[in-house]
């Protein structure tokens, strides 16, 4: 037997030791394995497949929307001192699909004042 193989297990067949891409084949991907189920793994295979390429080939899209402005949380001691500033401008990214189906009613900012301090102003 060659002193460089003499580590590694018998094939048990009688034709020597068993090389590396071999051994890995047949101990952690036997052939009972590999085609047991074969046309369950071939369908799934093929569904998950399909399904990646609905998701991921949907390009990217961006629009720009006029939406309004809510303000939630306003302190009782605070005030808005211009109620001018009730619209922006508002851009949304996203799949394609996605940002076609969106209607004026689906955006709008939304500005939580609960943290706001009592100051000279803000500017948003």
């Amino acid at each position: 037997m060659n002193r460089q193989f003499s580590g590694l297990p018998e094939t048990g067949r009688g034709k020597g030791p068993v090389t590396m891409p071999g051994f890995w084949r047949s101990q952690f991907f036997p052939a009972h394995v590999r085609f047991n189920n074969f046309w369950l793994k071939l369908v799934s295979l093929l569904l998950a497949i399909g399904l990646w390429m609905a998701v991921a080939h949907d390009p990217p899209a961006e629009v720009e929307m006029q939406g309004s402005i809510e303000f939630h949380n306003l302190p009782d001691t605070l005030e808005i001192d211009s109620a001018s500033f009730t619209e922006a401008q508002i851009r949304v990214r996203g799949p394609e699909r996605v940002i076609h189906r969106l209607e004026l009613a689906d955006v709008r900012a939304e500005i939580d004042l609960a943290m706001l301090a009592r100051g000279n102003g803000l500017s948003i």
